[in-house]
C-alpha cells in the first residue's frame, strides 16, 4: 500500500508513482496506490485513464479525511510517498506529517526534502523520473524491516527538529533582530521617500546608493 496524500494535484506526482508501479508489476510486484486527499472530478477521471492505460489497479480515492482517518490511513500504508513537482514552498507539512507517522517515507532530493538525512528516508529525482521511483519502492518492499528501522529513526529525529520548542528558539532570535532593527528600517523608509525625481518618479540609483551605504553602515559582517 503506497500512499499520497494532501490536495490530489499533478504537484504530488500521482502520476509519476502510477507509472512506476506500472514498471514494478511487469515484475510482478502487487501495489495499490491510495490518495487521501480532495481531487477535482476531471482530475480523478484522469488517473483512472492512466491506470486503465498502464494496466495497473485503479487508485484508492479516499477524498477528503479528517485528522483521525487520515492518520489511520499512513498508519495503514507500507510507503508513503511525498513527491513534488514543482516546489512552489519553503516548507512542507505533508513531510513532517509523514515522518511522525514513522512509515517509509520517499521524497525528491530537493529543498526542504532534503534536508532530512539520507540515512533516514529514501530520496529520489527531482522531476519525472519513474525508474529511480520504481527503485525506492522495490529496496523498500525487498528490505522492509531495514526500511521500518530507518522509518522510526526518522520520526525520532523529526520530533526533535519540528518540535514547538524547536520552532520557538528558531524563530525567537529572528523576531530579536527584526526588532532591534527596526528604527533603521524606519528610518530608511523616510529617507528612500525622498529618493525621486521632481516629477515623482523613482530614482533607481539614489537607492542603491542608499542600500549601499545601509548595508555598509548597520548590516555589514
Amino acid at each position: 500500500m503506497v500512499t499520497i496524500f494532501g490536495i490530489i494535484s499533478p504537484f504530488k506526482q500521482p502520476e509519476r508513482l502510477m507509472r512506476a508501479v506500472g514498471q514494478l508489476r511487469e515484475k510482478g510486484e502487487v501495489i495499490d496506490i491510495h490518495l487521501a486527499g480532495p481531487i477535482e472530478d476531471h482530475y480523478q477521471k484522469d488517473l483512472v485513464a492512466l491506470a486503465n492505460e498502464l494496466g495497473i489497479e485503479e487508485p484508492t480515492f479516499h477524498g477528503y479525511l479528517g485528522d483521525d482517518e487520515l492518520i489511520r490511513v499512513l498508519d495503514d500504508s507500507d510507503v508513503i510517498c511525498c513527491l513534488r513537482h514543482p516546489i512552489t514552498e519553503g516548507g512542507s507539512a505533508s513531510l513532517i506529517t509523514a515522518l511522525y507517522r514513522g512509515r517509509p517515507l520517499i521524497v525528491p532530493d530537493v529543498a526542504s526534502y532534503s534536508m532530512v538525512p539520507m540515512d533516514f528516508i529514501s530520496k529520489v529525482s527531482y522531476g519525472e523520473n519513474c525508474e529511480d521511483l520504481a527503485d525506492a519502492l522495490c529496496k523498500v518492499f525487498d528490505h522492509p524491516e531495514d526500511a521500518m528501522g530507518r522509518a522510526k529513526k526518522a520520526r525520532e529525529w523529526a520530533v526533535g527538529t519540528y518540535s514547538p520548542k524547536e520552532y520557538v528558539d528558531k524563530l525567537v532570535p529572528i523576531l530579536d533582530e527584526a526588532a532591534s532593527n527596526l528604527p533603521v528600517y524606519q528610518a530608511l523608509r523616510q529617507i528612500t521617500k525622498s529618493a525621486v525625481t521632481p516629477d515623482g518618479e523613482t530614482m533607481d540609483i539614489a537607492l542603491m546608493s542608499i542600500a549601499r551605504i545601509a548595508r555598509d553602515l548597520f548590516f555589514a559582517e
